[in-house]
């Protein structure tokens, strides 16, 4: 019985690390274009490639807690359907037809010298189709530039490689209990 086991754990495992090269990884990120736009407020292009495409993006400003859209908030967008859905102060909707690429820019109240590298600007940006969650990205605004946190997004989910590691380590923990429980 035992050499059965390890027989079903050693497929299990070339099956998943075989199809890690195969599964879908993070697609495109939203890309800051271009140097912030001042006016009575300022605004910031953002370009969207992926390889999937996405009828709805979620805009969220993460920090600081008294950072804030200024109305419209999103405008410019390169695909004529997409409009904006819904609006608060930190967070926006747009929805439009289905594309992989979509060029927008956000509205921000204050302006870009306001943040530093010990008050920096966060934003997440959430793209979904048909409900469906495609991916999610956050980017820092420190004063100067925009950077892509190291930390990642905490709202994304992994890519398909992390979710075959995690499965792996779960079958080898699984094979371990019922090694130990058909031992006794």
């Amino acid at each position: 019985m035992g050499k059965g086991l390890n027989k079903i754990v050693a497929v299990l495992l070339t099956a998943g690390s075989s199809l890690i090269g195969v599964a879908p990884g993070v697609q495109a990120n939203p890309v800051p274009w271009g140097d912030p736009a001042l006016g009575h407020s300022w605004d910031q292009l953002w370009v969207q490639t992926s390889d999937h495409a996405f009828d709805t993006v979620v805009a969220r400003i993460v920090a600081p807690p008294l950072a804030n859209f200024e109305s419209p908030g999103f405008l410019g967008f390169s695909v004529d359907s997409w409009v904006i859905q819904s609006a608060t102060a930190r967070q926006i909707v747009a929805q439009g037809a289905a594309t992989d690429h979509l060029e927008f820019t956000t509205h921000f109240s204050g302006f870009p010298t306001d943040y530093s590298a010990d008050n920096t600007f966060v934003i997440g940006f959430y793209f979904y189709n048909n409900n469906n969650f495609i991916e999610g990205h956050l980017w820092t605004w420190d004063g100067n530039i925009w950077v892509d946190p190291p930390d990642g997004d905490p709202l994304a989910t992994p890519d398909g490689g992390s979710t075959l590691l995690l499965l792996g380590i779960s079958a080898f923990g699984i094979a371990a209990f019922f090694r130990k429980k058909l031992a006794v």
